[in-house]
Parts: C-alpha cells; sequence; structure tokens
C-alpha cells in the first residue's frame, strides 16, 4: 500500500490508499467511496456537474486530483443540505 490519502468528505474523515491520489477527485467519490450524488458531465470542467467545495473554493471534481485534496475539507453535492434554514441561494 503507497501512503494513506486523507481527506474530510462532508465533515467525515476519510482514509484511502494513496494509489487514489493522481485520480479525479469525481472518480474516488463516485467509485472508490460509492457516492454517487456528484455527476460525471463533460470530464474537462465546462459544464459544472461535478463542482464541489474544497477548502470552501468552488472546484470542477473532473479536474481536480486526489491529491490536491489531501488532508483538506471537501463538501459535495450530497452534503449541502439545509437544516432548518433550507438550502442556501445559489443564484439569482
Amino acid at each position: 500500500m503507497t501512503n494513506a490519502l486523507s481527506l474530510i468528505l462532508n465533515g467525515v474523515a476519510v482514509d484511502l490508499d494513496g494509489s487514489v491520489s493522481d485520480e479525479p477527485l469525481v472518480w474516488i467519490i463516485r467509485d472508490k467511496l460509492g457516492l454517487k450524488a456528484t455527476k460525471f458531465g463533460c470530464g474537462h470542467g465546462g459544464c459544472g456537474a461535478c463542482t464541489m467545495h474544497l477548502a470552501g473554493c468552488a472546484v470542477t471534481s473532473c479536474n481536480t486530483l486526489g491529491k490536491d485534496a489531501a488532508g483538506k475539507k471537501v463538501a459535495a453535492r450530497f452534503g449541502q443540505g439545509a437544516g432548518s434554514g433550507g438550502y442556501p441561494r445559489v443564484a439569482r
């Protein structure tokens, strides 16, 4: 096993085999973690279907490698929720 890849996904610490560090984050989350709410669209970041927050910034996860998320907070679509205040406004 190569070095572990650790990140915080929607508030939960996740440790993965380091061999995934050169894979796009969208495939790590969908295939390795089985969380299918994050979608794959165009594969080059143009459509925004795979957008998530990485350390508070919006990124396209098809263009973001696992190693770029190492040790950081990742908030994916299924972790964006509301609680009692409803969903946050994303566009006017």
